[in-house]
């Protein structure tokens, strides 16, 4: 949606209500990351995310730190956790 804007508005008052939109996209992305973050910790299951490369993106459940041995999963790679050869390692990133 275009905002029409008169050009005698002041630049102030732009910024102004520019930044109150952006405060209020960031206010709703908060309260939906806290709500994936309460849904993926409460389904009693590991989960993971991997980017493309393999490894172990950040969103995770609770579940997953657990059968990790509590270690960070963020950043380790999918084949490292799978405990598999270089071949397999390989074949995954593919």
């Amino acid at each position: 949606m275009a905002l029409m804007l008169p050009v005698s508005v002041p630049i102030a008052w732009l910024l102004s209500w520019m930044e109150k939109q952006l405060q209020g996209g960031e206010r709703a992305l908060r309260e939906t990351s806290k709500e994936l973050t309460l849904m993926l910790d409460n389904l009693g299951q590991g989960v993971l995310t991997f980017d493309a490369t393999g490894e172990v993106g950040p969103v995770h459940s609770r579940q997953a730190k657990v059968l990790l041995g509590k270690r960070e999963p963020p950043g380790v790679h999918g084949a490292d956790l799978l405990d598999t050869s270089l071949k397999e390692r390989e074949e995954l990133t593919q």
